[in-house]
């Protein structure tokens, strides 16, 4: 049995975020193989879990070792950016169940599905917002901005959660921190961050870890 992964680990195709073009692009090629049986038996499969849930315990994050910083609703400092109504939902899965997920799928016999999503909980802004309070406590900082700004590469708000991550120039992590949020919530309206539930229905008796379970226990005992 042949099986391939592609650098997936993120949102649904075709999102428009240039950072994940050349995911896209290879997904695109892999279809295209797989119309004109050129695959020779290949099997593979897009693993796409949505925002990892960690995110959100940053810089506390459950999972040992992994890179996080802070997104538009930011735990450790108690503020957040809220995109119009803050209705848009999007999906969350902990690294830990993404590992478990694919575990589970390279000993699995029966065939991958190519759209491989998964999701651990779905949540809006509101609600993350509304989460982040209860499990905090204090004194929030809420701001709003308008889907007009976003798409037009705008973010009006006093302060940008800073994208620390080390493969971004200390110079350059302003703008590339805009751009991450910009381009989150333009993926966000389309309905990008929230890849489907593939994995839940291949294995339905695992359970995955609810957003507020998981932040409950990363948040406890925490300043």
């Amino acid at each position: 049995m042949r099986r391939f992964a592609p650098s997936e680990w993120a949102l649904a195709s075709n999102s428009a975020v240039p950072a994940y073009q050349q995911k896209d692009e290879i997904a695109a090629y892999l279809a295209d193989l797989a119309q004109q049986g050129k695959l020779g038996g290949l099997e593979y499969c897009l693993f796409q879990p949505s925002v990892f849930t960690d995110y959100f315990a940053h810089p506390y994050p459950l999972s040992p070792g992994l890179i996080t910083w802070p997104f538009f609703v930011d735990f450790e400092k108690r503020r957040a950016i809220v995109l119009d109504d803050g209705e848009q939902r999007f999906g969350v899965t902990t690294v830990a169940d993404v590992s478990a997920m694919l575990e589970r799928a390279l000993s699995d016999e029966r065939t991958w599905p190519v759209v491989g999503g998964m999701r651990g909980d779905t949540v809006s802004i509101r609600e993350m917002l509304e989460l982040g309070k209860r499990v905090r406590g204090g004194e929030w900082l809420v701001e709003y901005v308008k889907s007009e700004d976003v798409e037009r590469g705008e973010l009006k708000t006093s302060f940008v959660p800073q994208m620390a991550h080390p493969v971004i120039p200390l110079d350059q992590r302003e703008k590339a921190s805009v751009g991450f949020v910009v381009t989150f919530f333009r993926a966000m309206k389309m309905g990008c961050w929230d890849a489907g539930d593939a994995f839940n229905r291949l294995y339905p008796d695992y359970k995955f870890t609810g957003v507020e379970e998981y932040l409950v226990k990363a948040w406890e005992g925490k300043p």
